[in-house]
């Protein structure tokens, strides 16, 4: 696929993600075709193979938050946090599987610990790091090696479990109102549910990658 076509097929994502664009890069010696900078992160790149219909489908109703380890569903509405692939500890089993509901700004969202996407798990197959992070590569190491191993086997190793995310349900696209609705929801969590892991919002510096 030339980068024109990619140009062309990818627009709304290009649209909705300002700072990525799609470029040849140099990836373990070989020049491939990518999205540079998802996340506005140029820790990261997300390879595109010659037939690659299926991840610019995903990718065109995606939005990368460039201060989060998440995705945004655009048809849904639904913010997914990226938390582990990996096996779960007993105490985040409890965890797994909880929802609750939280009133924000007149409104009802629902929340919760459930798996993670299809669009995420595939995504995660062509996510490659590519520099230096402080941000743990947006938290997607765990979910890039658990595509790895299903590649390989259907049954990823033990050191794999159902991989995890924390949604929330019905809430529309702004960064700034999101930021300022997941502190408030940590706030109300620090207190009333030590158990629940926070959603780490880091500064703005280090969300870019720098």
């Amino acid at each position: 696929m030339e980068d024109a076509e990619a140009i062309q097929k990818l627009k709304p994502f290009l649209d909705s993600n300002p700072k990525s664009e799609v470029k040849k890069t140099s990836l373990t010696g070989e020049e491939i075709l990518a999205v540079s900078n998802p996340w506005g992160d140029p820790a990261m790149i997300i390879a595109l193979d010659d037939d690659q219909d299926d991840t610019i489908a995903i990718l065109n109703k995606i939005i990368f938050p460039e201060r989060l380890s998440a995705i945004f569903h655009v048809d849904s509405k639904r913010l997914e946090v990226l938390w582990t692939a990996y096996a779960l500890s007993n105490n985040n089993k409890e965890v797994f599987g909880r929802s609750f509901e939280f009133y924000y700004n007149n409104k009802t969202h629902k929340c919760h610990f459930a798996k993670a996407s299809d669009e995420l798990i595939a995504l995660s197959a062509f996510i490659k790091p590519v520099g230096p992070t402080e941000n743990g590569y947006r938290n997607t190491l765990s979910f890039i090696n658990y595509a790895f191993a299903l590649g390989i086997d259907e049954e990823p190793d033990k050191r794999f479990g159902v991989p995890a995310c924390f949604y929330i349900e019905d809430i529309d696209y702004s960064e700034d109102r999101i930021i300022e609705f997941l502190n408030c929801l940590n706030f109300y969590m620090s207190y009333y549910d030590a158990l629940t892991p926070r959603v780490i919002i880091p500064s703005a510096a280090i969300a870019e990658g720098a």
